[in-house]
């Protein structure tokens, strides 16, 4: 099965598909793309422009998604959305024009999947830091 995590930083869209086989997990495809969310906000509010850019930019990577048969799709946001004050209207907006339902962590939940992803990998977590250096976060 093809799975995609779509996440949605306040620099970086960062589109990756893994496929799940006998229960392995492996990347298929990476890509990154820079939308630079983080320079569309005035006053604390994604303005029309960011909002437009986020939509195109989703629309793109879904159509991906479509064309490669992915399974699920999993779209996230952590800073990019998480500060701005009209979240809640740029995700009606995504969900009515795009069907696209997306979770914003906390900057808890962020770490906290941060840290779990390390140890999946096999990073060795008994010293040490690790530092989210992310447009927003």
């Amino acid at each position: 099965m093809l799975y995609a995590v779509i996440d949605i930083g306040s620099s970086i869209i960062k589109y990756k598909i893994y496929e799940y086989s006998e229960g392995k997990i492996e990347p298929v495809i990476i890509h990154d793309k820079t939308t630079g969310l983080i320079s569309y906000r005035k006053d604390d509010v994604l303005t029309d422009e960011g909002i437009e850019v986020l939509l195109n930019t989703l629309k793109e990577l879904k159509k991906y998604s479509d064309k490669l048969h992915v399974d699920k799709s999993y779209y996230v946001a952590t800073a990019s959305l998480r500060n701005v004050k009209n979240k809640n209207e740029v995700l009606d907006l995504v969900k009515k024009s795009l069907n696209i339902d997306i979770t914003v962590y906390t900057g808890e939940e962020e770490a906290k999947h941060s840290f779990h992803s390390l140890r999946w990998i096999g990073v060795p977590c008994d010293e040490g830091i690790f530092v989210d250096i992310g447009g927003g976060s």
